[in-house]
Parts: structure tokens; C-alpha cells; sequence
């Protein structure tokens, strides 16, 4: 089982301008994606000191505030979120695809702080924020102060956005996920019934260790993200660099059903986040069929290659993979 989640939410009434009004939402999942979701500090001995199979998280506990008189609008929300901005998310039914990107895997996921946005007009919005960093709870060792500025314009017909962060911007010195990240988001919709969204990355990290033949984003009681190769110097460390591109267009067939094709491309230069050195090109469709409203399928054909030797054991540089998954809503 991926994962099983119970959520509890309530959504802040942002269309009223007389009163402060509040919402929240809490995400408690089980499965083998809290494996993916794990925060240092934060119920991690599960994956970093006994390497569960199967565990919890609350990936999202979050509390906002909207304040009607300020522009035209402001929401605070404080707790834990998923890092600004995203396509894709961590949990199943919010996403396309069964599958997730390459980039999705391995940017960071979630983060604790604060985050005020703040509605401009029709067409601006613009998000100040401050977290204890990527993927780390506050207090714990590798947490860093980091603010994030986030810019979002809309077109006046709706059918257009374009959405820029700055996010984690702490100086990228080495520590637990401390990537620093820039990123943009552009949607754009063709038809009620057609829309593309196209996503552009680059992250850093400074001072990067050598792993010494370990691979620190998969096993546990390692440092997150060092470098594993016999090439580099294990005495020096190493500044790392990425980029990435990830597009999804999507199509609603039916009330019942829809498509969606995903390209992607990563240039994980130093091997930092994936723990090979190489380009990463991959394609996927996927058919989403709703039984009803509470049990939908996702079956889906995906296909990945890298310029190195990077799956299989560092045998291979193509992967094939088709799958399926099924969500059931309670």
C-alpha cells in the first residue's frame, strides 16, 4: 500500500470582506510514501534510524488566517506545507499521474514556517514566507532560517498564470536537503477541456561531502544529498548544481475520464540528488477513469534515460515501467 490518508479540513470563506475568517487542513498518511514525505525531526527515527518499510507522516498541519481589509486580501498560514510552488504534490488524488517526475523525487517536499500572501489585485498576488528550511523540522540539527518570496500574475480572462519563486534562500552551505531553489510555473488553459502546465527548476548546494560509496538520499542514518562517486576527491567538497523541466498536458475526455501526457528533462550535473552524474529525458501517459465518485483508476506507461549507466543498478540507462494504481475515497 502507498499510502492511506485521513484528512481534516475546513477552507477559509476568502470571498466575504466583512470578518477575519479561519481554516485549516491536516493530512495523516500510512504507507510506503512516507518513506518520500519524511521530515528530520519530525517522527523520522521511523525511516532514518530503523528504516520502516511501512510508516506515518502528517506531510500537511497547517492553520490559516485570512484578513479581508488588507489589498484585496491576505491569508497567513503557519504549520507545515509543501514547498511553493508545485504541479505535483504528495498526495495520491491531488496528482495527473500515478507516477511522479524525476525532479518530483528528489526536490524538497515539505517545509515548517510561515507564509503571508497577500492578493494585490485581479492579476497579482505576492507570497512572503519563513521556514526552518527543507524537509527539517525547527530546532533540529540541518534546520536553517530561509525566507522565500514567491510572485504569482493572472490574465484578466483566467486562462493564464505565471508563478515564480525564490524559495529556501539561506546562502545553500551544505546541510540536511539544504537546496536553494528558483523556480517558475507557467499554466495556461486551451479550453474547458485542454490545459498545459510547464514547470522550470534550478536548485544549489554549497560545501557538498563525499558519501564514501553511500548514497545519502536512499539509505537511512546518512547525510542527505552528498555526492557518491569514486571520481571526487572524498578530502574536498564539492558546490552542485541542477535544473530541470517537467510539462503536463492534460485532457478531459469525459465527466468520467481523462489523459495526461508528461515530459520531463534533469541535469542532476554532480549526481547530488540522484546519486549519478547524468542527463535524465522521460515520457509518460496516464488514463484516469472515475468508477464513481469516491473509486477511480490510474493506469499509466512510463520510460526514463540518462546519458550514464543510472538504473538497474547503474547497469542501464533506460527504465520502462507500467503500473497502476486505485484510490478509493471514504
Amino acid at each position: 500500500m502507498h499510502q492511506a490518508d485521513i484528512r481534516i479540513t475546513r477552507l477559509p470563506d476568502t470571498y466575504q470582506t466583512d470578518h477575519v475568517d479561519f481554516g485549516y487542513r491536516f493530512d495523516l498518511i500510512y504507507g510506503m510514501d512516507y518513506r518520500f514525505t519524511t521530515m528530520k525531526g519530525f517522527w523520522s527515527d521511523q525511516l532514518l534510524e530503523k528504516n520502516k518499510k511501512y510508516g506515518f507522516d502528517m506531510p500537511m498541519a497547517y492553520v490559516d488566517t485570512y484578513i479581508p481589509g488588507i489589498a484585496q486580501g491576505m491569508n497567513i498560514r503557519v504549520g507545515r506545507f509543501i514547498s511553493l510552488p508545485d504541479i505535483e504534490a504528495q498526495l495520491a488524488p491531488d496528482n495527473y499521474l500515478f507516477s511522479h517526475s524525476l525532479l518530483y523525487a528528489y526536490d524538497p517536499y515539505t517545509q515548517v514556517g510561515v507564509v503571508d500572501t497577500v492578493k494585490l489585485n485581479n492579476n497579482w498576488s505576492v507570497q512572503l514566507g519563513l521556514t526552518a528550511g527543507n524537509d527539517t523540522f525547527p530546532g533540529t540539527s540541518g534546520s536553517k532560517l530561509s525566507p522565500l518570496l514567491c510572485v504569482q500574475w493572472i490574465s484578466g480572462s483566467n486562462a493564464d498564470s505565471i508563478y515564480g519563486c525564490a524559495n529556501t534562500i539561506n546562502g545553500a552551505n551544505y546541510a540536511y536537503n539544504n537546496i536553494n531553489q528558483w523556480v517558475a510555473t507557467w499554466s495556461h488553459r486551451f479550453s474547458q477541456t485542454l490545459n498545459n502546465q510547464l514547470e522550470v527548476w534550478y536548485m544549489k548546494e554549497n560545501n557538498v561531502p563525499v558519501c564514501s560509496g553511500q548514497v545519502g538520499s536512499d539509505g537511512p542514518s546518512t547525510p542527505f544529498g552528498c555526492l557518491n562517486s569514486s571520481t571526487l576527491d572524498p578530502l574536498r567538497r564539492y558546490n552542485t548544481s541542477e535544473v530541470a523541466v517537467v510539462d503536463y498536458l492534460n485532457w478531459q475526455v469525459s465527466s468520467k475520464d481523462s489523459v495526461s501526457f508528461r515530459v520531463e528533462y534533469m541535469d542532476d550535473r554532480q549526481g547530488q540528488r540522484t546519486g549519478t552524474p547524468a542527463r535524465y529525458w522521460g515520457e509518460a501517459i496516464g488514463w484516469t477513469h472515475f468508477f464513481n465518485q469516491s473509486v477511480l483508476i490510474r493506469p499509466e506507461i512510463n520510460r526514463y534515460q540518462a546519458s550514464s549507466p543510472a538504473f538497474n543498478g547503474g547497469l542501464s540507462r533506460t527504465q520502462t515501467m507500467v503500473a497502476a494504481d486505485l484510490i478509493v475515497r471514504f
